[in-house]
């Protein structure tokens, strides 16, 4: 009788505080982040949900608007870390988020490496 493959369930806890997800994606030298949108299409794409990783932790923010944390305010927040020209940001599809944060007055200045070349 043929074994059946194990099923592995990945957990990610839902971020309600921006604040303290800011405290430690500055103290990591690097971390993950992708994101999930309403469109292919990188200039009309809202970001539903970003999914952001360190080395020690993981978590995603829903940005919807019922459920998740302030559009904007979350964005801009963010946008104070992506800044930093010493951090390393692992992306996938690096130009396709970069265009969705930069329609959104988010400007990354860090250093980029995307999973997906």
């Amino acid at each position: 009788m043929p074994r059946k493959k194990a099923r592995h369930l990945f957990y990610m806890p839902v971020i309600t505080d921006i604040n303290c997800v800011v405290k430690i994606l500055e103290a990591a030298p690097c971390f993950s982040l992708d994101f999930e949108t309403s469109s292919l299409r990188p200039k009309e794409a809202k970001i539903t949900h970003i999914a952001l990783a360190t080395e020690t932790w993981q978590g995603v923010i829903p940005l919807t608007e019922k459920y998740g944390l302030p559009y904007l305010n979350t964005l801009r927040r963010l946008g104070g870390v992506l800044e930093d020209t010493n951090k390393l940001v692992y992306f996938w599809n690096a130009a396709y988020d970069i265009q969705c944060l930069h329609n959104h007055g988010v400007y990354v200045k860090s250093k980029v490496a995307d999973g997906m070349l």
